[in-house]
């Protein structure tokens, strides 16, 4: 059992790198020859080596030979992937003051929606959660540990109004203790973006959805000018599409809370785009700008991503001169990398729409710079 808080590791040249985020610069261990795209799985496999490596006779106090017994315990399995580790609490601070500058609800739920993502991030691994704050990961393991068996804990689910210390000490849970939300999660580990829409319940009744339709395209103040004939997104002509893009139109407006995807309960929350043909439901970019980018995902096949990048800086006449050997962006030389770059000069010179952030399901758009170093992502256009 290990607490992870790679929190206390982040400066500004590793914000990136300690969120999970696709575009941030890997680490290549040269004592290893691993490769590490985030510090979660650094610090992990950091405690794998100590416990492999620990000498145990040199306990010198109750202390460590507490911590000691914890590491023979782990360390008498011979072998890596038969080690059974369980991350007992990792998470990120909502809020704090002075030095605790990297502590607030976007960079926690950066922090922990890519966490999720990354712990479920195998096919053959369980994606169903255990409970409302733990993962399990059976296959894809760490750098150190592939197929290692390791389930992870979320700390924590409720803030800590009452606890004594430094202003972050308690503001890590995902709800206040009245219950009300922090910020949201994604427990399906499918929502890179933190992102949200809302739509339609296909249960709720016709006069239901009808009455809020109508509520939202009249008082609500809704544009529902896309849903009338001839419109792009008047097909299907039925209630519950109709309903989806008016409760979503409005949903985006009113700071995407609870209350304004109510709807009298005919209103949820989903986390992935409803989006389809030329009927683009709008979301708001956490950005102050409104910017958004587009990246590589990393559920994307290497072939996949590599014919996508062909594509892009061939056909699709992306600049991909400075993912050239020596230009500024060549380091991560990695496909993921250097796919995201070209994926969003694409998006950017494309009119950043969603279409031109497709390239057949291998990318994403983003609201937060993927921008590292020298080298800078282009944004040329707002959501």
């Amino acid at each position: 059992m290990v607490n992870l808080y790679p929190y206390f590791a982040v400066g500004d040249s590793s914000l990136e790198y300690v969120l999970f985020e696709p575009s941030s610069p890997a680490f290549d261990d040269p004592n290893t020859g691993l490769h590490y795209d985030n510090m979660f799985d650094a610090q992990l496999d950091a405690v794998h080596f100590a416990i492999a490596n620990g000498n145990f006779r040199r306990t010198r106090n109750i202390s460590d030979a507490q911590l000691d017994s914890v590491r023979f315990s782990l360390a008498r399995n011979q072998h890596p992937k038969d080690t059974g580790i369980i991350v007992t609490e990792t998470g990120w601070p909502s809020r704090g003051s002075g030095k605790d500058r990297y502590a607030s609800i976007d960079n926690a739920q950066t922090y922990n929606t890519n966490l999720i993502r990354h712990v479920m991030d195998d096919d053959s691994g369980t994606s169903a959660m255990r409970s409302a704050i733990r993962y399990d990961l059976d296959s894809s393991g760490t750098p150190a540990m592939p197929g290692g068996d390791l389930t992870v804990y979320i700390f924590s689910l409720f803030n800590e109004n009452k606890k004594e210390g430094a202003e972050i000490e308690g503001n890590w849970g995902i709800f206040y203790p009245d219950m009300s939300t922090v910020y949201h999660l994604d427990f399906s580990g499918t929502n890179p973006s933190g992102r949200s829409w809302c739509i339609a319940s296909s249960e709720a009744s016709k006069s239901a959805l009808q009455n809020a339709l109508d509520w939202a395209c009249g008082p609500g103040k809704a544009d529902c000018s896309a849903l009338q004939s001839g419109g792009q997104c008047f097909e299907p002509n039925n209630l519950v599409s109709h309903a989806s893009f008016a409760f979503n139109n409005y949903y985006q407006k009113h700071g995407l809370t609870d209350e304004a995807c109510s709807f009298g309960g005919t209103g949820i929350k989903v986390y992935s785009d409803p989006s389809y043909g030329n009927c683009i439901y709008n979301v708001k970019s956490s950005d102050p700008n409104g910017r958004t980018w587009c990246v590589a995902s990393k559920q994307a096949s290497p072939t996949n991503l590599q014919n996508a990048l062909d594509w892009a800086c061939g056909p699709g006449k992306a600049d991909c001169s400075s993912i050239q050997p020596n230009q500024q962006c060549f380091q991560p030389d990695t496909l993921l990398s250097h796919a995201s770059f070209a994926f969003n000069n694409y998006y950017q010179k494309n009119g950043a729409t969603d279409v031109s952030c497709s390239f057949r399901g291998n990318a994403i758009k983003v609201d937060k710079d993927p921008s590292y170093g020298n080298c800078n992502y282009h944004c040329k256009y707002k959501s």
